[in-house]
């Protein structure tokens, strides 16, 4: 190995594949998903494949035996190597340790991130070309979970053919769970004293025909039965087969002596050229993992070679065998074993693990959801850390601590089911929702667009179970643009609606005065009546003790905040100090009587105030909340929880559920969504949060409702 190092030899070039970004920018990383085969290499020869690395970030152990690697030789028509890629790289059991053999090796990265790396240094030579595939394959029943894959190809390149004698690399995966008990006497015992005098029935790890040598075993127990297991013997036979050749040309003393231990190795070892590089429990029992080079030592054939060994003296042991032989040889290469889908390959792992990998997918969908949301760095780090801790506690086998940490970082909100409502006009949009008497009421402005339209017209429609809905009033005025309809459920247990009325001269606003109209019932509705005085943008109202509470914006741009003992008079109680352009607001109160507003703002950072008073609702205190929100809503849950709803404009506009306090905004969830969008309405109703909103996602402006569970 080390004699090519000072050899200066001309005709030969060396260079690298990886994962590298082309764009030159930093995502120098694939990304999988679930179904999808990529092609890591393909180069002409004659060459050689000196080293193969590859890492992923906080993937699941699941993955290890999900990803298969098959690489092909010279233009064959099966590949030389198939295997899982974790045990491949003597990953025992979807479980990374440490490895530091000569062949292979496996080390650790941040334990934040819960990355490895995986080395794998058997030469791998071609004569004509090269090709290697990554095949990621879907575990069905478990959530679709995308990843990052790094990787480095290192190879070299000839001017000269490869010699005759050369030849190519293979690996092969085999799995027996469980393995049979032969004998009468009862299985799983370590002092059994029955006899093997062929080798029939051992555990094969490799049936190899042609002419070559065996280089390396990657063996994986899973102790089922307890006990010392490892009086198993190798048994090799080479030109030759169990039954016909007795005794085999290698026959050895017992398990641990082929993986280089003393006698019933309790602790893990790794070394160059031997290991056991996973011991469980030091009693035996549960999962172990060894491993054999055979670099000084091949095992040479010339017509075929099969390596076995007894699962416990004489095959008395029923447990889980798994295994990766490598070698050389020329070719062709006997049929591999049919590879077992990605479920069947898995180890046997209790019920609780899959719960838990679930709950690491949902979690992950999650913070990836937030971080489109653009979600409050501070909140993102604390998920985060959660989130390790998670893959930590599942790694560890602490399934219980897993989720628990998983879904105490993901404590989100989980969209139940979306449908849309209503399209019926050209442009559907502003939307508000109440539940009145066992209804459901949605009501928005019908128009020909967003604005500058035909005269905009306010649509209530009602339902009873949220999914069949039907109209119930028209309101319009002629010469005047309708539009903002917020409903609220006055003292007196009627419905109130409350819409801007504004009038344009083209493109040019000339006035503008709020009306409100309403209802007994919900389905029989007043006329529409002016309130405040021309110019007012009364945006919202909200009943607090038996007074309405609102905030409009005049056309000297100031903001008031109004109140009313019957929504149609009004008196105003303060300005609002809030610079930067300042329009839609809303305004709530707490359980105690503390006002919250939300105020959209158009100037400055643009990024939304949440300012918050006691009565009588005259002094003010301001935070700005670090996003910008456009139609901005909020609720105040029954146990004082608050979640707020508007136009995100991180990245495209989309409507997105968020985190609210008077100090807090942070967004969660983006409902599905796109262009001209949001407006939401929100309603509480058995357990559930109600969220009306218009998007143009599907075409034109329409009426969307969801129905989300909030944690």
């Amino acid at each position: 190995m080390f004699d090519d190092l000072y050899r200066v030899s001309s005709g030969t070039r060396t260079y690298r594949r990886s994962s590298w970004d082309r764009s030159g920018a930093n995502h120098d990383f694939l990304d999988l998903v679930p179904g999808e085969t990529v092609t890591l290499l393909e180069v002409d020869g004659p060459g050689k494949v000196t080293h193969v690395y590859w890492t992923t970030i906080s993937a699941s152990r699941f993955h290890f035996r999900q990803l298969v690697l098959r690489a092909s030789w010279d233009g064959e028509a099966t590949p030389s190597v198939e295997a899982p890629l974790g045990d491949l790289f003597c990953i025992p059991h979807c479980t990374p340790v440490p490895v530091r053999s000569l062949c292979a090796v496996v080390n650790p990265g941040s334990s934040g991130l819960l990355s490895w790396g995986s080395n794998l240094y058997l030469p791998m030579p071609f004569a004509s070309s090269a090709r290697i595939e990554l095949t990621y394959e879907a575990i069905p029943g478990m959530p679709a979970d995308g990843m990052a894959f790094w990787y480095h190809i290192e190879l070299e390149e000839y001017d000269r053919p490869l010699a005759t004698e050369v030849g190519r690399f293979h690996a092969q995966w085999r799995r027996e769970n469980l393995t049979r008990h032969m004998g009468q006497g009862a299985p799983d015992v370590s002092g059994w004293d029955g006899l093997n005098l062929d080798g029939a029935e051992n555990y094969v790890a490799l049936e190899a025909e042609g002419c070559g040598q065996m280089v390396g075993l990657h063996l994986q127990v899973d102790n089922v039965g307890g006990g010392w297991y490892g009086e198993g013997d190798d048994m090799v036979f080479v030109d030759g087969t169990p039954g016909e050749q007795w005794p085999p040309v290698y026959h050895g003393t017992g398990s641990e002596e082929v993986f280089g231990g003393g006698a019933c190795p309790n602790q893990a070892y790794s070394g160059p050229y031997t290991g056991f590089h996973m011991v469980e429990h030091p009693d035996f029992a549960g999962k172990s993992a060894m491993y054999r080079w055979y670099l000084v030592d091949p095992i040479r054939f010339e017509r075929s070679l099969v390596w076995t060994i007894e699962h416990g003296h004489a095959n008395n042991y029923e447990n889980d065998y798994t295994s990766v032989a490598y070698w050389y040889q020329t070719e062709p290469h006997a049929p591999f074993p049919v590879l077992p889908e990605a479920r069947a390959r898995l180890p046997r792992f209790p019920e609780s693990v899959f719960k838990a990998d679930a709950a690491r997918i949902r979690c992950r969908q999650t913070l990836d959801q937030w971080r489109k949301a653009g979600a409050d760095e501070r909140a993102m780090e604390r998920a985060q850390t959660r989130w390790q801790a998670g893959n930590r506690a599942l790694l560890e086998g602490r399934t219980e601590d897993a989720i628990a940490a998983f879904e105490s970082a993901e404590r989100k909100p989980r969209l139940l089911h979306v449908t849309k409502i209503w399209d019926q006009a050209q442009h559907n949009a502003f939307t508000d929702l109440v539940r009145f008497r066992g209804h459901w009421y949605c009501t928005f402005r019908e128009g020909e667009r967003h604005v500058y339209g035909k005269d905009g017209q306010i649509r209530i429609v009602a339902s009873e179970d949220g999914r069949q809905w039907h109209s119930v009033a028209l309101l319009a005025e002629d010469g005047v643009d309708l539009r903002d309809p917020k409903l609220s459920i006055t003292p007196q247990g009627g419905l109130m609606v409350l819409a801007g009325g504004s009038v344009y001269e083209g493109e040019v606003l000339r006035t503008r005065q709020p009306r409100v109209a309403t209802s007994t019932d919900g389905q029989e509705w007043g006329p529409l009546r002016r309130i405040l005085s021309e110019g007012e943008w009364l945006w919202r109202v909200t009943w607090h003790r038996g007074r309405a509470y609102g905030v409009s914006r005049g056309l000297d741009r100031i903001l008031r905040l109004f109140a009313s003992d019957d929504g149609l008079d009004y008196e105003p109680l303060c300005h609002l100090d809030v610079p930067g352009e300042p329009n839609e607001t809303t305004l709530r109160f707490t359980a105690d009587g503390e006002s919250i507003a939300l105020v959209r703002r158009e100037g400055g950072s643009k990024n939304a105030w949440i300012g918050k008073s006691t009565s009588p609702y005259v002094d003010w205190h301001w935070h700005e909340a670090g996003y910008r929100v456009g139609g901005p809503n909020f609720i105040v849950l029954p146990n004082g929880d608050m979640w707020a709803a508007g136009r995100s404009y991180v990245g495209e506009p989309t409507t997105v559920l968020s985190r609210f306090g008077p100090e807090t905004y942070d967004p969660v969830l983006v409902l599905p969504s796109g262009g001209d969008n949001s407006y939401p309405g929100m309603a509480w109703h058995d357990g559930t949060l109600w969220l009306s909103y218009y998007s143009s996602h599907e075409g034109k402006a329409s009426i969307y409702l969801a129905e989300i569970a909030l944690p």
